[in-house]
């Protein structure tokens, strides 16, 4: 996955530094990290649709992240006879699938689609859309809180 974590902790910090010296500076530095975000999940999504292979993948579990949510932890065989255990995650559609919205979510089969040069990459197979969609609406928000960050600095805010 292209998507660093060191950026966004770095991000987090200057945002927090500069919210209490230059707070449009902050505005910007929010925009530029949603735009990293969307970037990131456009670039993933873009490696599935061109390296990506469907495969059926079985949920054997779920573990609960920091807001108690369940996160499907899901197991499956590559082409090349690689047996991938992760969870599903990483991508939009993994937040407003029914594993977030279910008290009770079932184990059972799925479809997946995984990226084959690097297979621990893998979404829920017809997601697609949502993540695109959440993508855009990052971006122009990133766009909007850079546009924000200008007016103030020139003084039009």
């Amino acid at each position: 996955m292209r998507q660093s974590n060191t950026i966004y902790y770095i991000g987090i910090i200057a945002f927090t530094i500069f919210m209490f010296v230059n707070t449009p500076i902050s505005f910007m530095i929010l925009g530029l990290m949603f735009i990293y975000g969307a970037l990131n999940t456009f670039y993933m999504l873009k490696d599935l649709e061109n390296f990506g292979m469907d495969c059926e993948a079985n949920i054997v579990g779920f573990e609960k992240d920091s807001d108690g949510d369940k996160i499907a932890i899901i197991e499956f065989v590559t082409l090349d006879g690689l047996e991938i255990n992760g969870k599903l995650h990483g991508t939009f559609s993994a937040y407003f699938g029914p594993f977030k919205c279910s008290d009770n979510p079932q184990l059972g089969k799925i479809m997946i689609r995984y990226n084959t040069k690097s297979p621990e990459q893998f979404i829920r197979k017809g997601k697609e859309g949502t993540n695109y969609f959440i993508m855009a609406v990052l971006l122009i928000l990133g766009i909007v809180l850079i546009a924000v960050c200008f007016l103030q600095l020139t003084g039009v805010l």
